[in-house]
């Protein structure tokens, strides 16, 4: 086990962070090293940004999983290489999530919904009601 893996789950550990928190962050920092086949505090900004790029446009993960890559670097880079905190998040901005919106029916789909839309009285009682 490398010296930085060693110090990154200490760290995790101190700060009481959970098992599976723990195996996603050492995960997340274990794929950027292997990705540029480097260890991962010999990375310049421009390559870690790269890779925040690569995970969303290449392997298109969703927004919470680019999140949880996000954080796990973030933590790394500042609280085990001490980096500058201000510097951490202008290189690893969050992803901001989609909001999804209910779905909305017209007047005239739900007129349609209710008269001939059930055939079981029972569903079409309870729509009415709703």
């Amino acid at each position: 086990m490398s010296t930085l893996r060693q110090q990154l789950i200490q760290e995790l550990v101190l700060r009481g962070c959970s098992p599976r928190t723990q195996e996603a962050y050492v995960s997340a920092v274990y794929q950027l090293a292997k990705y540029y086949r480097r260890s991962p505090d010999q990375l310049s900004d421009a390559q870690i940004r790269e890779y925040l790029l690569y995970l969303a446009e290449r392997k298109k993960l969703s927004a919470s999983s680019r999140n949880q890559a996000t954080s796990a670097l973030r933590f790394f880079y500042a609280r085990v290489l001490g980096r500058p905190v201000e510097q951490v998040v202008r290189v690893l901005p969050r992803v901001r999530q989609a909001v999804k919106r209910p779905q909305v029916f017209a007047i005239g789909e739900l007129e349609r919904l209710f008269t001939i839309g059930c055939l079981h009285p029972r569903h079409r009682a309870f729509l009415m009601t709703v």
